[in-house]
């Protein structure tokens, strides 16, 4: 089955391993690891947050675990706007910081591993005062234009190794404003049950993936698929129950030293490059036309109003395909008018999978094209 989910072999669990993972990340001094996103950016909440009035903005489209540490510390949240290409409207960002002259932070993200243009962010963050988190949870290994890795723009940054590696837990903050770099000294880890059990059933998931993922679509299939996804929902729902951050656990340490990066890497992107080439006569569909090359994307986005087609159409050929319309989308009731290009992704995107470990989906990609769901 060719998909974004990833695996764990019993070998990636062997001590002895001496890459290091850094030498693919920003060139920043000042960090800390944390077992989870959200447990590192309540801790980073608690320690900003002096004035309960403060507020924060973000968009919409985010992810569950970054609104949700705002949320669980009644903070506020100041909604912007997004482009048709997921990037920040600036316009809508200034005009609400004209009315809301008490946002402490704002948060942009980095969709899907394209880099987000974020000079005019900085630029309007620095004018007001503003803290800027950068998020980079779909960054990992992407570079900008200038070919710098993700990360050094904000003042804070932080990504999230389990988007795309092979490990049970694992977020990473950069902080890159000399001013914020007492935070990291102030964060306060604590050991609770939930943490300690999300960690191992999240590892057993990941080790009995990497046998599922060798059967094509079938019922043996399906019915492994099952099982797995049981396991998932309980990770998750320990994940959301873990509150205060832990210490990264010393089985993502053991395979962060194990990992082939420049591998991983390399056929990341010649994976991407593929659905690209094969796509390129409709890229009318894709969500940004042009690839460039240093972002590693953990999918390549779709727009089609077949996308529900397109997606059953690829997992009876043994493609499986993302999507993000659930724990991803925070769009006030009533406001789908206002909000419309995010609106318009929600009900009509998709995302063929990336993985190191695919090997040769082209012949389904060219027998999509000729199916007729392409329009």
């Amino acid at each position: 089955m060719q998909t974004y989910k990833r695996r764990l072999s019993v070998d990636q669990l062997k001590p002895g391993g001496t890459n290091n993972i850094f030498d693919f990340l920003p060139d920043v001094k000042d960090y800390f690891f944390t077992e989870s996103v959200r447990g590192g950016l309540g801790e980073l909440i608690r320690l900003l947050w002096t004035e309960n009035s403060s507020k924060v903005m973000l968009p919409v489209f985010v992810a569950e675990g970054v609104i949700r540490p705002f949320k669980d510390k009644n903070i506020p949240v100041i909604f912007y706007k997004l482009n048709a290409d997921l990037s920040p409207d600036m316009i809508d960002i200034e005009e609400k910081l004209e009315l809301n002259t008490d946002i402490r932070c704002m948060l942009v993200v980095h969709y899907f591993g394209f880099a987000q243009d974020l000079v005019p962010v900085k630029k309007i963050c620095s004018t007001h005062s503003i803290i800027l988190l950068e998020d980079c949870v779909h960054g990992l290994f992407s570079k900008d234009e200038n070919k710098n890795y993700l990360g050094t723009s904000g003042d804070i940054s932080f990504f999230s190794l389990p988007k795309i590696l092979p490990v049970p837990d694992g977020g990473i903050f950069f902080i890159n404003n000399p001013r914020l770099i007492y935070l990291k000294s102030k964060i306060v880890y604590k050991k609770n049950l939930a943490g300690y059990l999300m960690v191992r059933f999240h590892l057993i998931y990941l080790l009995i993936k990497y046998f599922e993922v060798k059967l094509d679509y079938s019922i043996v299939y399906r019915l492994l698929n099952l099982f797995t996804k049981s396991i998932y929902y309980i990770y998750y729902f320990l994940l959301q129950h873990s509150k205060k951050p832990q210490h990264i656990s010393p089985f993502t340490l053991k395979i962060l030293k194990n990992i082939d990066y420049v591998s991983l890497i390399t056929r990341r992107k010649e994976n991407i490059r593929i659905i690209y080439d094969t796509l390129s006569p409709a890229s009318y569909l894709l969500l940004r036309n042009n690839y460039d090359a240093d972002c590693m994307l953990t999918g390549v986005p779709v727009i089609s109003k077949n996308c529900n087609k397109l997606v059953s159409f690829m997992r009876h050929h043994s493609i499986e395909c993302l999507s993000y319309k659930k724990s991803w989308f925070f769009m006030p009731e009533g406001k789908e008018n206002e909000y419309i290009a995010e609106n318009f992704f929600l009900q009509n995107h998709f995302l063929f999978p990336i993985h190191e470990n695919n090997e040769d989906y082209s012949k389904t990609l060219i027998l999509l094209t000729k199916s007729g769901f392409l329009q």
